[in-house]
């Protein structure tokens, strides 16, 4: 009884083990003397099918080749171990099985006792695992493999030839020891719990060395998965950005910058911190000029190293365009960015050595900062430039830090120069003539086209009043386009009755930029009774266009067209020099506070010499302009007009 018992337990046992069990002859088939259910279910016949149409011979089954496994099997025999094999089996519909067969020598009854495992999932993703490795060995990205515990398994041979990296570093060291020192604006935990939940994510990574930026990659850690949608590794994508960079400095272009300015926006929950420096090197244009373009690639390298040397792991650089960067902090520690603010003051006082001459070079950068605050990066871009702008104007050398007041500025200017379209439009007379100079202005016949502006609202005309701004420096192409034809409607029966008169109109510097600037001018003056010559055309803000090719072809053409031009007021900015020389007019125009520097500075005093001496050189009028011309006259006039022109008139 109690042997029926074990017998039954032992049968129950065997059915219901998920896996082929089989008792098989030591034969040339391999015949079956027994097999549990499982074996039927797996390879998908009957008993009853197996013995009609195999007639219980396994190795029929078997689609390998059988008399080399035999083979095998007899050497295992005669070495007394057990059987461990891996083969192909053939199921009833049509489909192939890979088999794992560990299996027992019973010597006795010249037999084995055989344990058979599907294993043909594992065997496709060791297929598949092959394919992807031979092909990741042949693409032109940088490719890692780690296992869920972050351990390198394989690396292709593209970064195996990758100089930054050590390969035997690699197979000592997790993924994350390897990457995290070069990770940009992430933390590499962060990263890799998302990418095991089944996401792609992206990051960038880069490399210095001696402030210089040697390497610098986008790169993908994506989840490798199996056919039950499972992650079994993760593998690293790197892409070499390296080409996309600026080929000088090599750093990031303009597009990386605002992308990962944006990204980091996105990826921020809470206060968002972020300083952003708007940097630009002082009159570069005369570098370029005194000590050649090789200078001035020169003094851009330079820069980018100094940019490179402040930054850390989550902070980035860009060469913007020209002579001008970018520089972004991602802190919210007012002591850092006082740091770099230093630093870049202290970068000035090295030298630059070029061809046994040295020179130095100064920056003006404008500092704008979120505050916590989810700025985009237009916006955050747009303050640190308003910041820029009063640097330049304070005189260069310096940066300002942006408040909010710039902004209201910026807002002021776009009313003003919207308001001014629509009165002169609806109210001409609010344009009017007076003398252009207060001496030396022989029967007076130039004279000078000025806005009334009481016509404006209250709110911009007093902001004009209490901040002595000067009209025109809020005039735009637009504004000047609706001007010009009241201006000439207004002038045309002055000119008919004196044909010498002629009038002074401020022309914005951005005028000449649009695309029929010249077709407007000359439509304007064939209806008007005069000509060309008189008409006087002062070009406000002339640095705006320095270096566009589009603006001096048009201002030779206005030269060959006749017309007479004021360019001005110069003084404080350096590269002013070059205006003189490739602009040359009439008559040039000096602001009366740079001729009062001049009095106590010796280096103003030179530059002022200088310009009254290419006046000499090109034969033209000089005009000392602006507030307090008057008085400062009276002690010393090397100038052939004063004029107080531009005062808001109320």
């Amino acid at each position: 009884m109690l042997r029926e018992i074990q017998d039954l337990l032992i049968s129950e046992l065997v059915a219901s083990v998920d896996a082929g069990l089989l008792f098989c002859k030591n034969d040339p088939h391999s015949t079956i003397l027994y097999a549990n259910d499982y074996f039927f279910t797996m390879i998908g016949y009957t008993r009853e099918e197996v013995q009609q149409l195999f007639r219980n011979r396994f190795a029929e089954m078997v689609v390998d080749d059988v008399p080399e496994i035999l083979e095998k099997i007899a050497v295992t025999i005669n070495q007394g171990k057990n059987l461990d094999y891996e083969f192909r089996m053939r199921k009833k519909d049509g489909s192939i099985i890979w088999i794992h067969d560990t299996a027992a020598y019973d010597k006795k009854r010249d037999a084995f006792y055989v344990v058979l495992m599907d294993i043909t999932e594992k065997k496709t993703i060791q297929y598949q695992m092959q394919k992807l490795l031979s092909i990741l060995e042949y693409i032109p990205n940088k490719i890692i493999i780690a296992d869920l515990d972050k351990k390198v398994e394989y690396i292709n041979a593209e970064l195996s030839k990758y100089p930054h990296m050590d390969e035997k570093e690699m197979g000592s060291k997790d993924l994350s020891e390897i990457m995290c020192q070069y990770i940009i604006g992430h933390s590499f935990n962060e990263l890799w719990e998302r990418v095991i939940c089944g996401m792609i994510v992206s990051f960038e990574t880069r490399y210095k060395n001696n402030n210089q930026i040697i390497a610098h990659d986008k790169n993908y850690l994506v989840p490798v998965m199996d056919n039950n949608s499972k992650i079994i590794s993760v593998m690293q994508v790197s892409e070499d950005l390296m080409k996309q960079n600026d080929a000088l400095t090599g750093l990031p272009n303009r597009g990386m910058f605002e992308n990962y300015f944006e990204e980091q926006r996105r990826l921020t929950n809470e206060m968002f911190y972020m300083t952003l420096f708007v940097i630009d090197i002082d009159d570069f244009k005369t570098i370029n000029d005194v000590y050649g373009h090789t200078a001035g690639d020169l003094a851009i390298q330079k820069t980018a190293c100094h940019l490179i040397e402040l930054i850390e792991e989550e902070d980035y650089v860009s060469r913007y365009g020209g002579d001008e960067f970018v520089l972004l902090l991602k802190t919210k520690d007012t002591s850092r960015v006082q740091y770099c603010i230093n630093k870049l003051t202290e970068f000035t006082k090295e030298p630059i050595e070029i061809n046994g001459e040295s020179f130095f070079i100064t920056y003006s950068f404008g500092v704008a900062s979120t505050n916590g605050i989810h700025l985009e990066y237009p916006t955050l871009f747009e303050y640190a430039d308003l910041a820029l702008y009063e640097a330049k104007h304070n005189g260069k050398q310096g940066y300002v830090i942006y408040e909010g007041y710039m902004a209201n500025q910026q807002l002021f200017k776009q009313q003003y120069s919207k308001q001014m379209k629509q009165y002169i439009e609806k109210i001409p007379s609010m344009i009017r003539f007076k003398k252009y100079n207060n001496l030396n202005n022989k029967n007076n016949e130039i004279m000078e086209a000025v806005y009334d502006i009481r016509g404006l609202s209250d709110n911009l005309r007093e902001f004009l009043i209490q901040n002595e701004e000067y009209y025109d420096k809020y005039l735009n192409a637009e504004v000047f386009e609706v001007a010009f034809i009241n201006i000439l409607n207004k002038f045309e029966p002055i000119v008919k009755e004196n044909p010498e008169r002629a009038v002074c109109i401020s022309l914005p510097a951005g005028f000449l930029l649009k695309p029929d600037s010249l077709g407007f001018l000359n439509g304007a003056i064939e209806k008007f009774a005069g000509t060309v010559y008189n008409i006087i055309l002062k070009i406000i803000d002339p640095s705006t266009f320095f270096e566009l090719k589009t603006v001096y072809h048009n201002f030779l053409k206005l030269r060959k067209l006749g017309y007479r031009i004021i360019l001005g007021d110069f003084g404080r900015e350096m590269d002013s020099f070059q205006f003189l020389l490739d602009f040359p007019t009439e008559f040039i125009s000096v602001s009366a506070e740079f001729f009062n520097i001049c009095k106590t500075d010796k280096k103003y005093n030179a530059v002022l010499k200088m310009i009254l001496e290419l006046a000499k050189l090109n034969q033209s009028k000089v005009i000392l302009s602006g507030k307090g011309a008057m008085e400062l006259v009276k002690e010393e006039n090397p100038f052939d007009y004063v004029n107080e022109s531009g005062k808001v008139i109320v």
